[in-house]
């Protein structure tokens, strides 16, 4: 359901409001026995307040659902929260609105790192790299933390930036990931903006940016975002050694993909139960041809009267018409279409997506991304080495 500002104040309870009202934003209303709706909606667009109070009921709204209420149950559990359990509390509430509420005016550090983890989950410029499962990561000794700090600081150095570096720590538990928050600073940076006497002018601010490390514990991957491919090689090595305890920077070339089974015109995507669809269509491979010159070529198609194998024919077509036999050839890139069913009312929607050899995918960290990397490892397009990186017994 859409945000509206009507539809949200019927649907929250009337206490549940008064609660958020209470001493803020609106201290001249006077709350009738019955909700007014409409005339509430006319103060609170009104009143000085109103774009603030407008991000705090999107921000709630966000989270009113089952799945949203479910991510932040789970994140209370977390240690930085104390392991709070809240389950229960909520589950006494009238609504999901009113229970995002509840945890909005209550736990706000809670509804913070929720939305944090959730933002992490859809940033651009993550690289994975697998550096193996279950490694030690103390991210709450102070002291690891602070001498990643100095080293990213350091290397920050040399371009003008970096002369402070703090590093924050958080663990999710379900699954059991480790989160590095760096913050290098900036360098100085400036704006226009009017003084107290209604001057415009220049202002001067240090800002600082971020370097995010995420180690899964469960599956054992490694992601590093910060900006620049010698950024993520010298970030990927500081946090192998200081935090992981690797002597030297492990073989991380693991998660790789392998599309050969496209050539077998044999090949049927397999369907998983736990993740029920309607179609599953490969829309295009780049398929290379032996004979050297770079010999490629890209076979593309949608269904066709229902036949969603359009792709697959065109491959066995393509080989016959150069008399090469499928060991000969290589599939560098494949894009793929999965169309989920809808379950227990929840429209998941659909998901095309590209990924090629060795590393090259378009898939993200959201719910349906998530759901394609498991049924490219049920259809056997993911292999994984093992690092070859030994940590320090020491």
């Amino acid at each position: 359901m859409n945000y509206s500002l009507k539809a949200f104040l019927t649907i929250t309870p009337y206490p549940t409001l008064k609660q958020y009202f209470k001493g803020n934003h609106l201290p001249d209303y006077q709350w009738p026995k019955e909700p007014d709706i409409e005339s509430l909606a006319e103060v609170i667009l009104r009143c000085p307040d109103a774009k603030k109070i407008g991000y705090d009921f999107r921000t709630i709204h966000q989270w009113a659902n089952e799945r949203g209420i479910d991510m932040l149950i789970e994140e209370a559990r977390s240690p930085i929260h104390n392991g709070l359990e809240i389950g229960e509390e909520l589950g006494r509430l009238e609504n999901d609105h009113d229970r995002a509420m509840a945890v909005f005016l209550k736990y706000p550090e809670v509804l913070r790192w929720a939305m944090e983890i959730q933002r992490l989950e859809y940033l651009k410029g993550k690289k994975h790299h697998y550096v193996g499962t279950g490694l030690d990561c103390d991210g709450d000794d102070e002291e690891i933390r602070k001498r990643l700090g100095e080293i990213i600081a350091t290397y920050y150095k040399r371009q003008g930036k970096g002369k402070h570096c703090e590093v924050f720590y958080y663990k999710q538990h379900n699954p059991v990931r480790h989160y590095f928050f760096a913050y290098p600073e900036d360098n100085v940076k400036g704006y226009l903006a009017y003084d107290e006497k209604g001057k415009i002018g220049r202002q001067a601010y240090q800002p600082a940016f971020e370097v995010i490390f995420e180690y899964n514990e469960n599956d054992g991957d490694l992601a590093v975002h910060v900006k620049g491919k010698l950024a993520q090689t010298r970030m990927l090595t500081e946090f192998c050694k200081t935090v992981l305890g690797f002597k030297e920077l492990p073989n991380t070339e693991t998660e790789v993909f392998d599309l050969h089974c496209l050539k077998d015109p044999e090949y049927h995507f397999k369907k998983d139960a736990s993740m029920p669809v309607d179609s599953i269509t490969l829309k295009m491979v780049i398929l290379e041809l032996p004979g050297g010159a770079n010999r490629k070529v890209t076979l593309e198609a949608g269904p066709y009267k229902g036949d969603h194998r359009q792709v697959e024919a065109m491959i066995a077509q393509t080989m016959k018409a150069h008399g090469v036999k499928p060991e000969e050839t290589y599939v560098r890139k494949a894009k793929i279409e999965i169309k989920f069913k809808t379950i227990n009312l929840n429209k998941i929607g659909q998901i095309t997506f590209i990924v090629g050899d060795p590393q090259y995918s378009t898939l993200a960290d959201d719910e349906k991304s998530e759901m394609a990397k498991k049924y490219l490892k049920i259809w056997g397009m993911v292999r994984k080495h093992k690092p070859k990186g030994k940590k320090d017994a020491s």
